[in-house]
């Protein structure tokens, strides 16, 4: 874990920042572990965000909405959000290391 630059994590979680603060902290958080000693650069980190943000936070947004029974544009808009968020901070990770 020394090779996690915990104050990018931090610049990254603020970036996305909203009402859920400490549930942004921990996916950036998790997204940093993703990239720890590794070679990536900036645009591997928008992409890999971009990854974690649709492919796995994105989907589960839309599981839950799915029984939720929520409309297509909630599920787009919400998975959208996270998806921005999380190519974002990709990228803030990837140029902070």
């Amino acid at each position: 874990m020394e090779s996690i630059n915990y104050l990018a994590v931090l610049v990254s979680a603020i970036a996305v920042f909203g009402l859920g603060f400490l549930f942004i902290f921990i996916m950036c958080l998790a997204l940093a572990m993703f990239f720890r000693d590794s070679g990536y650069t900036v645009m591997e980190g928008v992409r890999w965000g971009t990854y974690a943000g649709l492919g796995l936070m994105g989907a589960t947004v839309g599981l839950n909405a799915m029984y939720e029974r929520k409309s297509w544009t909630y599920i787009a808009i919400n998975a959208g959000y996270v998806t921005i968020g999380m190519a974002m901070a990709g990228s803030i990770l990837r140029a902070w290391v």
